[in-house]
Order: C-alpha cells, then structure tokens, then sequence
C-alpha cells in the first residue's frame, strides 16, 4: 500500500500528492485491481474533508477513472493514530490551512510502514512496491 496525508483545501503539494497517487495507481493498476496493491489519499483534515470533498478533490485531479483511493479518518482518535504511526507533523499555519510533511508512505503486506518515498519520483515509488508483491 501506498499512502499520502493531503488535506482538500490546501493550495499547494497536497495537489500534486494527490496527482502523483493517481499516476502511481494508473501505473500499478495490474497490480491494485488484483487486490494485491492499493494506493490511497487520506485527509487530516476530516472536519472539512467529507465524503463529498474527497470525491471532488480526486474528480478534478484524476477525472478519468482510475484505482486510486481516497479516505478519511472518522475520529479525533483515528486521525492521531494515523498521524503518529506514519511520522506525519502537521502544524496549523495561521490562515486556516496546515503545513505539513508530504512524502509517500510504503506499506508491506503485513502492515508494517516499511519505507517513506520522495513524492517526485513515481518510478522509485513503482518500483519499490512492484518490490514488495
């Protein structure tokens, strides 16, 4: 699994994130569509990301139909959880948005957060969880 921590407001590298999640799914759809790979955009922001957010911001980064996820945490709880498992700082940055750490978490199949990749670079990040299958 890859994953990435955005947040749909932000004017910046949460878009690119999200572009380079839906281009990495593109390339390993084989591989996501076998259930054997996922690659997934969550929110830390889930008090203005709902449901419908998400489904915007991966309609206009990815109109086309692609295996890339997005999701958000349900709770407080979940959110911190997340946050702290994969080493993700977020700070609050005066003018109602966040700034934040943006890289692409790697994920083995035993759940384990086994590397964390540049986000410029999709064929390091295809190639390390072509690796990992």
């Amino acid at each position: 699994m890859v994953i990435d921590f955005v947040y749909t407001r932000c004017p910046s590298v949460c878009k690119v994130l999200g572009g380079v999640s839906a281009q990495l799914a593109s390339r390993l759809s084989d591989a996501v569509e076998s259930g054997k790979a996922m690659v997934l955009s969550v929110s830390f922001d889930p008090a203005n990301d709902t449901p419908e957010a998400m489904t915007r911001f991966k309609r206009v980064l990815e109109p086309r139909e692609t295996p890339w996820m997005v999701a958000r945490p349900l709770s407080s709880d979940g959110r911190r959880a997340l946050l702290q498992t994969f080493g993700v700082e977020v700070i609050p940055d005066g003018a109602g948005g966040f700034d934040h750490n943006a890289a692409l978490h790697l994920v083995d199949p035993s759940c384990r957060l086994t590397r964390i990749l540049d986000y410029d670079n999709i064929s390091d990040a295809e190639k390390a969880v072509r690796a990992l299958l």
